[in-house]
């Protein structure tokens, strides 16, 4: 099985949309000891514009930021969706904030989204 070198590890930047400093902190400190190049952002507008950058190849997006019916969840959707043979370079991990109950829960509009506690 391959594996990255630590050079390779630092190119990779990891986006990461948290409001709760104490959680943006621990997944900042974990994530920088691994070597990965993380940037912290507490808001949607924010997370607009650094995705602008291209910088980053994986978002880790707390949900309860965006909201599963938002435009934001569309877009970052059919990024995700973007296969990397067709130019694609983002995949995302949403994650629910531990409040939430992890498991399958039903929006207004009767889709069901599967979410998982971290």
């Amino acid at each position: 099985m391959a594996t990255l070198s630590n050079a390779a590890v630092r190119q990779v930047g990891i986006l990461v949309l948290e409001d709760d400093p104490q959680n943006a902190g621990a997944l900042k400190q974990i994530l920088d000891s691994e070597g990965w190049r993380v940037r912290i952002v507490p808001d949607v507008p924010l997370l607009h514009v650094e995705l602008k950058t291209g910088e980053y190849s994986l978002l880790i997006a707390n949900i309860a930021l965006i909201g599963v019916e938002s435009p934001t969840f569309q877009v970052l959707r059919e990024l995700a969706s973007v296969a990397p043979e067709e130019g694609g370079r983002l995949r995302i991990l949403f994650v629910v904030v531990p409040n939430l109950d992890a498991g399958t829960f039903k929006c207004s509009n009767q889709r069901r989204y599967e979410l998982f506690v971290l």
